[in-house]
């Protein structure tokens, strides 16, 4: 085989391999192009959230904007509840005092929640956003303390005892990740706080109790809807008593209509149409007879009394 045999060979060889392969190596071109747009996108998703986050811890550690986000999550808690604001509970109510608490809940039978939700996330965000191991115990530490500190603060302000109607304990409302690092530090923190009539709440615990409230008021709802059918029961039932009262009256005033009516046939027929009837004999021309006056046979149906026709009512 010469060189220039064998230098055609391999060319066809090669541009065979190229056109099988041409199509493969679109594809990765394709893939490469594509990941780079992804992880592009990604990338800008998760430096966005870092930066929401960032936005959102900081805001957290301003007390007034602190207050506002616990307040739009208890708030939000009490929505999932199923409660509505200005029925099942109020907001920013201030007690005799000079105090104002967070949220009342209205719960069935005069009797009310009270619930806070000014807990302090400062430290648990500052251990948060340290790298050194040191600080960040240290400022789980105080965090747990702030948590004690607060609770302590509610049961000093006994609430229970200054508004009407409200139940002996107020309900200390946290989020979710704030509690497990301060039970961690204070093992005795909920025991402590329930002691003080304060009861230390997740948002997740309080849809719970919430949700038992909210069926108390389903069951009260019901409750009284069903006095409303018994009152509405009596009424119809008086009144169909009345009204079958004045039935049989009627059918009584019948009855005695009928009676007077056949005794009024019976003197016609004996005392007036007998005489009459004798005018044709005496040869008196007359242009119709006189018919024959009917008594009527039948007469009303009687009734028993108007209490007896009627349902038993239920005691």
């Amino acid at each position: 085989m010469s060189a220039e045999t064998l230098s055609n060979q391999q060319k066809q060889f090669i541009d065979r391999a190229r056109e099988t392969l041409k199509p493969l190596s679109d594809k990765v071109e394709k893939l490469d192009r594509e990941w780079v747009n992804t992880s592009g996108a990604f990338k800008q998703q998760i430096e966005s959230l870092a930066t929401e986050t960032r936005t959102l811890s900081t805001a957290l550690t301003r007390p007034q904007a602190r207050g506002q986000w616990g307040e739009m999550q208890v708030e939000r808690a009490l929505e999932l509840s199923g409660l509505v604001k200005g029925i099942h509970y109020d907001t920013q109510t201030s007690d005799n005092q000079g105090g104002r608490t967070d949220f009342i809940v209205h719960m069935p039978h005069r009797r009310d929640i009270i619930l806070d939700s000014k807990v302090s996330l400062v430290a648990l965000i500052e251990a948060q956003d340290t790298t050194d191991d040191a600080q960040r115990s240290a400022y789980l530490d105080r965090h747990a303390r702030h948590m004690q500190e607060h609770a302590d603060s509610l049961a000093g302000k006994e609430y229970w005892s200054q508004l009407p109607d409200s139940a002996d304990f107020v309900v200390m409302v946290v989020p979710e990740f704030a509690l497990p690092p301060a039970v961690e530090r204070r093992p005795n923190l909920i025991d402590r706080a329930l002691q003080n009539n304060v009861v230390i709440s997740t948002h997740s615990t309080l849809v719970a109790l919430l949700k038992t409230g909210a069926m108390g008021w389903q069951e009260r709802q019901l409750a009284d809807e069903a006095q409303e059918i018994g009152t509405l029961g009596r009424e119809l039932h008086d009144r169909l008593e009345v009204f079958a009262t004045h039935y049989a009256d009627i059918g009584t005033a019948l009855d005695r209509a009928v009676n007077r009516y056949n005794r009024g046939v019976g003197s016609l027929e004996s005392r007036v149409l007998t005489q009459a009837r004798r005018f044709p004999e005496l040869g008196v021309q007359t242009t119709k007879e006189i018919p024959e006056t009917q008594p009527v046979e039948s007469s009303t149906r009687a009734m028993r009394s108007a209490q007896s026709m009627l349902p038993e009512e239920n005691s």
